[in-house]
């Protein structure tokens, strides 16, 4: 920065009246006291008193142990008309005066999202824009790390973006350049303004490349972000609906416009898929604009030791980045063979190990090397089956509903890697002399197939008990039905149901002979599961097939139980209220909602995973 040699005698300046202050800082504190508290409550009378009648020379001194002055106060306070008042009695140079954390008061109002604040210290010094603080930020880095709302951040970002860029012409090195550029950026990313670090990139093309304090690019803020993509965004049914009606990802414009139309701006979630879209588009338009920089600023062995040392593409297979892994290996297709970690892991071998069946997916379509890809080797010798061997990340399990799903799942995992694996892969041996069963088995997935039997025992004896309850009533039903039966020993129709001919009593006799059936076929459903070996195979196939088929028939043995019971009454009231059955279907319909509620959602996902594409869509 152009202004850096002055800011460093300044700071050794400033550093000497620190020391001298503290030297008798309780004395001063007391002094300074009253305009402390004027500052502090925005009493603009009490501090101009205290300027005429005590100190003149206050209006820029240090008044807290933090070495903070009033125009520091009264900013971090958001008092915008003391700060304008207290602004016309200081020099611009003054502005400049910085706390024992090395802020000037407008880092302190644009922590505190003062925004008029911040326009008005800057109107009187621009300069202010470009002064770090002792972690070296710039305003424009601290407006990114702490304003609080997200529509005011962005206006004030805005807002000292455009000012820091015009302010930073004759600043040399630039404050969009080297370690600070990389900063700002990566703290813009960070916030989710990409459409802002898009235009820093088309303006600044170094910013592409440059790593901050912790050698973290722009780039690789990006493979960090998968909540700004579309494959990393959840999305429920009825969001998904709206995601259709909105239209295409690719059509922004024709949304926003759709948006402005009236109809859609006042349905708020449509907004909110709006924004979502919007998001997703522009940080895809960012990524692709920061590898169309890094083409044209290196070469094929460049570009490759800049992935090997920001760990991009293993950040990105992480975190499920799909979009930017395929925007990178659609201009760099070698980076495909590219080491990254200390295990010398290639982006297939990454998605492997991180369960990511995205991009492994991708990564196998378009690759042209797949054999090779198969066979590949890590520095301990592991193949691509001792990765799949090892237990999924604790991240990612945790993003699965119920224990046997998990177990499932990492059973497809290690099966669909070993189908692809060359044959006499399967009995390597890594550097510790483990084969990729020994893994599966023995070390990484033990007790994770126990908690699995333990769910699933446990699961079934719960449900075993609540098909058991009903099997005993529907069956006690069965011989005890509604009125009774004709009893007279003398009568032709002695046994024979007094209201065999009413509709509701039809329809008890049915309900109640499916509840019968559908009970008893749960219950020997869920004894099979008890009864179960529980070898490692069966969390494949066979244990959900049993679990599925138990709660399929347990949900119908609920449903017709209570339909049965409404039945029964309607037999019963129907003759004095003909209005009974609709409240009594209402009524009844509150407990199967509940169930329905509490095991479909597992009940889905586990149809979905045991019969339907599987996570590998195959």
């Amino acid at each position: 920065m152009g202004s850096e040699s002055n800011g460093d005698r300044d700071d050794g300046s400033q550093q000497s009246d620190f020391d001298d202050w503290r030297g008798n800082a309780r004395e001063e504190l007391n002094k300074y006291l009253p305009l402390y508290k004027a500052a502090l409550e925005g009493n603009w009378e009490m501090a101009k008193d205290f300027f005429d009648n005590v100190d003149e020379k206050a209006v820029a001194a240090r008044i807290t142990f933090s070495s903070e002055t009033a125009l520091h106060v009264a900013a971090g306070a958001g008092h915008l008309m003391f700060m304008k008042n207290l602004m016309k009695l200081l020099k611009p140079k003054q502005l400049e005066i910085k706390n024992k954390e090395g802020e000037t008061a407008l880092q302190n109002a644009v922590i505190a999202g003062n925004f008029e604040a911040v326009k008005a210290m800057v109107e009187k010094n621009p300069k202010l824009t470009l002064i770090p603080d002792n972690y070296g930020w710039i305003p424009l880095v601290n407006a990114s790390k702490y304003a609080s709302v997200k529509e005011e951040k962005k206006e004030m970002i805005d807002y000292l973006y455009s000012v820091t860029r015009e302010n930073d012409v004759d600043n040399r090195p630039s404050a969009f350049s080297g370690n600070l550029g990389a900063q700002v950026i990566c703290s813009i990313i960070g916030t989710g303004f990409y459409d802002i670090a898009h235009d820093m990139v088309q303006r600044y093309p170094d910013l592409a490349t440059v790593t901050d304090n912790n050698g973290v690019s722009a780039l690789e803020m990006m493979a960090g972000s998968p909540h700004a993509f579309l494959s990393g965004t959840q999305l429920a049914f009825w969001e998904h609906m709206g995601n259709y009606w909105v239209g295409k990802p690719a059509d922004i414009e024709k949304a926003g416009e759709s948006l402005k139309a009236g109809i859609p701006s006042r349905v708020p979630f449509i907004k909110q898929l709006h924004n979502k879209k919007l998001m997703n588009e522009e940080a895809v338009a960012l990524v692709k604009c920061i590898c169309e920089k890094i083409i044209s600023s290196m070469s094929s062995s460049e570009v490759e030791e800049f992935f090997q040392r920001t760990n991009i593409l293993g950040t990105a297979t992480k975190s499920g980045t799909v979009e930017l892994v395929t925007e990178c290996l659609e201009n760099f297709p070698d980076l495909v063979w590219v080491r990254m970690g200390e295990e010398g892991h290639n982006v297939f071998m990454s998605a492997v190990q991180e369960r990511q069946e995205k991009i492994f997916n991708l990564v196998y379509k378009i690759s042209g090397y797949r054999k090779k890809l198969e066979a590949s080797i890590d520095f301990s010798n592991n193949t691509i089956l001792h990765l799949a061997a090892k237990l999924e990340s604790r991240s990612k399990l945790s993003s699965v509903t119920c224990i046997a799903l998990k177990v499932q799942r990492e059973i497809q995992w290690f099966k669909e890697v070993e189908s692809i694996v060359p044959p006499s892969h399967g009995l390597l041996r890594n550097r510790e002399g483990d084969t990729a069963q020994d893994i599966f088995e023995d070390k990484e997935h033990k007790k994770l197939f126990f908690d699995g039997k333990r769910w699933m025992t446990d699961t079934s004896q719960a449900l075993a008990f609540v098909s058991a309850l009903i099997l005993t009533v529907v069956f006690a039903a069965t011989f005890t039905v509604p009125g009774g039966t004709y009893s007279d020993n003398n009568d032709i129709n002695r046994g024979i149901p007094i209201f065999l001919h009413k509709n509701s009593f039809l329809l008890f006799a049915v309900s109640n002979a499916v509840a019968l059936f559908s009970s008893t076929s749960s219950l020997l459903m869920f004894l099979a599961l008890l009864t179960s070996q529980y070898e490692h195979g069966d969390f494949l196939r066979s244990l959900p097939k049993r679990l599925i088929i138990g709660l399929v028939t347990l949900f119908i043995s609920i449903i017709t139980m209570m339909v049965a019971f409404c039945a029964t009454l309607a037999t019963y009231l129907g003759p004095r209220f003909t209005w009974i059955p609709i409240p009594l279907s209402m009524v009844a319909s509150v407990p199967v909602c509940m169930f329905l509620c509490t095991h479909l959602p597992m009940f889905v996902k586990m149809v979905r995973c045991t019969y339907g594409r599987g996570i590998f869509r195959r």
